[in-house]
């Protein structure tokens, strides 16, 4: 349902103020809600994110570059793939989260990594990233990513924990989507002329990641609107973050 709700919103008439008008309307209740709208409008001035939007992940790569080649995996994702289950279709009885959601911590990396070196990537490039600390650091300290803190050990229990949450309620997952139909709208309005649907999924699937990450991170086994916040606060850090001191 969420690609087809990305489909909605990405067809959707609204305007920008209408958008976040019907934002803070439904959800400018819950404390953080409207400080984080204002930064989500910031966006549209940031060069970094007009980039990211137009990077094309099928265009990147050396020619003959394929990252199957890569023999090793980071923990994480080996970790991801045993205790995660890989049915296509994400519900709260299947688990709303994938080995393929854990992945897009490298998707954005690797767009990032690719903006800052100016040049197409090759394969070690990619296992540059593939084994930095980066991803596990976006997982598990969340919005002390870019701390001073030690990177945290991978486990199996962290993975198991975050293939069986639900969401708390349907607040929590509507604001999700409300706040990726908000980066859609401004890069309509902004930035018109392409299909930016790919990246808004992307985006969607990668910040309820984060969101899932912060509540197995509180102990909890329910996604809430609170570790929605926390999953937007950590994409716009991360774009704005220097990749290049991680790898």
């Amino acid at each position: 349902m969420g690609f087809i709700n990305n489909i909605i919103g990405f067809l959707s008439n609204d305007t920008k103020e209408e958008k976040v008008e019907k934002l803070l309307s439904n959800f400018g209740d819950i404390g953080g809600v409207a400080e984080l709208v204002d930064l989500t409008l910031e966006l549209e001035h940031s060069s970094v994110y007009k980039d990211l939007t137009y990077v094309d992940l099928d265009e990147i790569n050396e020619p003959g570059v394929d990252t199957s080649e890569i023999e090793e995996i980071p923990p994480f994702v080996k970790y991801a793939a045993e205790n995660m289950s890989n049915f296509p279709l994400r519900t709260s009885v299947t688990g709303l989260l994938g080995p393929k959601d854990v992945l897009l911590n490298l998707v954005f990396l690797d767009s990032l990594y690719f903006l800052r070196v100016g040049r197409k990537l090759t394969l070690d490039d990619y296992r540059l990233t593939t084994f930095s600390v980066l991803p596990v650091r976006l997982m598990f300290l969340l919005e002390d990513f870019d701390s001073s803190k030690e990177t945290p050990e991978v486990t199996p229990d962290f993975f198991k924990k975050l293939g069986k949450l639900k969401w708390e309620n349907k607040k929590a997952s509507k604001l999700n989507l409300a706040f990726s139909n908000l980066r859609l709208n401004i890069m309509l309005n902004t930035w018109p002329g392409k299909d930016f649907t790919p990246i808004s999924v992307n985006e969607q699937a990668a910040t309820q990641l984060w969101a899932g990450c912060s509540a197995v991170v509180g102990g909890r086994d329910c996604i809430s609107v609170e570790d929605v916040l926390v999953g937007q606060r950590v994409y716009l850090k991360l774009i704005n973050c220097d990749v290049m001191k991680w790898l």
